[in-house]
């Protein structure tokens, strides 16, 4: 699933808990959903944790994660 899909589903508010839990900003957050930036591998892992593996590391970085 894509990130963006995970919290758009999510109630008014959301993303902004979700960056903070992440250790991002808000914007931050904006720019990987949008795929104007990409998340470094911990923020990947840490992604794919927060969202108990609805969103996988390997689909936010595949250039990383190669069969993870």
């Amino acid at each position: 699933m894509q990130l963006q899909a995970y919290l758009n589903n999510k109630p008014h508010g959301s993303k902004k808990e979700f960056a903070r839990e992440l250790g991002i900003t808000k914007t931050w957050l904006y720019l990987i959903m949008s795929g104007q930036r990409l998340p470094s591998a911990i923020l990947c892992i840490k992604i794919e944790e927060l969202t108990k593996k609805k969103v996988k590391r390997k689909e936010l970085r595949p250039d990383i994660f190669v069969g993870a």
